[in-house]
């Protein structure tokens, strides 16, 4: 039994390096991708701050419309990642209405 146990632990050295490695590259992106999203909010505040300072522009309406750059961002974003969900739908309902349109 032991051997069996040992021979096991063997094999799985391997997909255990990868899986490390898949993780740290994992992360990585991760990072990327959330410091991206504050780096543009960071940009945005910052363009606003010298609207309001050389415009002399009221500092509300100026937020009111750096709101409205985050809520666009966020809803492109949403509705990007829902982009291949759609394609699926599509596909499966052209399958169905194949099926059903398909001379008996």
């Amino acid at each position: 039994m032991q051997f069996i146990l040992a021979r096991y632990s063997e094999l799985l050295v391997v997909p255990h390096l990868a899986n490390i490695k898949r993780a740290h590259i994992s992360g990585l992106f991760f990072g990327y991708s959330t410091s991206i999203r504050f780096i543009f909010i960071a940009f945005v505040f910052y363009v606003a701050a010298v609207f309001i300072q050389r415009y002399n522009l009221n500092s509300q309406s100026v937020f009111t419309g750096c709101y409205v750059v985050f809520v666009g961002a966020i809803g492109s974003g949403v509705s990007i990642s829902q982009m291949p969900s759609v394609s699926k739908a599509k596909q499966a309902a052209r399958t169905v209405f194949g099926i059903i349109e398909e001379p008996s």
